[in-house]
């Protein structure tokens, strides 16, 4: 079921393979529209689609909200890859629902 992670979590990969990795975010708006966008990071670069989450009135709708993917190529070295938040509302917080799916290909 992924991994439960919290900001700025990073993960190391082994070599000799390539990933996918998925994050989903489920944060809780405290009142009003929240929203926060995050992506994968491999060694100061941004790698994958942006992944949002958006509630846009405070009532949870995650309608709006697509899920951070990235392919990341470990086949020479291993590699470490943070879930970075790039931009975060005032009226946001992370739960502990919030999974990353890391899968071998």
């Amino acid at each position: 079921n992924g991994i439960s992670i919290s900001s700025n979590t990073t993960f190391n990969l082994p070599s000799g393979k390539i990933y996918k990795l998925v994050a989903y975010i489920d944060g809780k708006g405290l009142s009003g529209a929240s929203n926060i966008s995050f992506q994968f990071v491999d060694n100061g670069t941004n790698v994958g689609v942006v992944g949002i989450y958006n509630t846009p009135d405070g009532s949870q709708d995650k309608s709006n909200s697509v899920p951070a993917t990235a392919i990341v190529n470990c086949i020479s070295s291993n590699t470490t890859v943070v879930l970075d938040l790039k931009s975060i509302s005032a009226n946001m917080g992370i739960t502990n629902r919030t999974y990353v799916l890391i899968e071998e290909l």
